[in-house]
């Protein structure tokens, strides 16, 4: 549709360029080129087992679910127990989610460990200094947006 279009505003501009522009339509110009981002030869089998640390990880939002289920007092009867404990609800909130976290880091750490050792799979030589800048990341920014939407929830369930 676009070449089309494109052709035809050329054409009407300049009649004489047809068979230029016949020349240059009947090309496949390649803008790009195929780069690969390691030394090491591509292997198609490390896709399964990027996707199964990556569920892996995925499973661990569910222990920050249950978290913020065990603080909200209407959502569980843990909750409402929790609740009536005379502790602040943001330090009972933050020690479960560094417990949580520092649970989940650890089974991630042993995964990663089997797969590496056990398993044989090489996913390459920047692995031990790209790890840990991720799982921070993307942590880090679990924790606060649990904690921001805790702090404008002024006790009320959201629909």
């Amino acid at each position: 549709m676009q070449t089309a279009s494109a052709a035809g505003s050329i054409l009407s501009s300049n009649p004489s360029a047809e068979k230029e522009l016949a020349e240059s339509l009947k090309k496949q110009l390649k803008y790009t080129r195929e780069t690969s981002a390691g030394s090491a030869p591509l292997d198609k089998t490390l896709n399964y087992f990027y996707s199964l640390i990556g569920m892996a990880c995925l499973y661990g939002s569910f222990w920050g679910l249950k978290e913020v289920n065990d603080i909200q007092a209407n959502l569980s009867e843990r909750a409402a127990r929790v609740n009536l404990a005379p502790v602040h609800k943001l330090k009972m909130f933050a020690t479960s989610m560094c417990a949580s976290l520092t649970i989940h880091f650890s089974e991630i750490l042993l995964f990663l460990l089997f797969l590496r050792y056990c398993l044989n799979i090489e996913f390459g030589t920047k692995t031990v200094a790209c790890g840990p800048y991720f799982f921070c990341r993307k942590h880090g920014w679990a924790c606060v947006w649990s904690i921001c939407g805790r702090c404008g929830e002024n006790g009320q369930r959201r629909n």
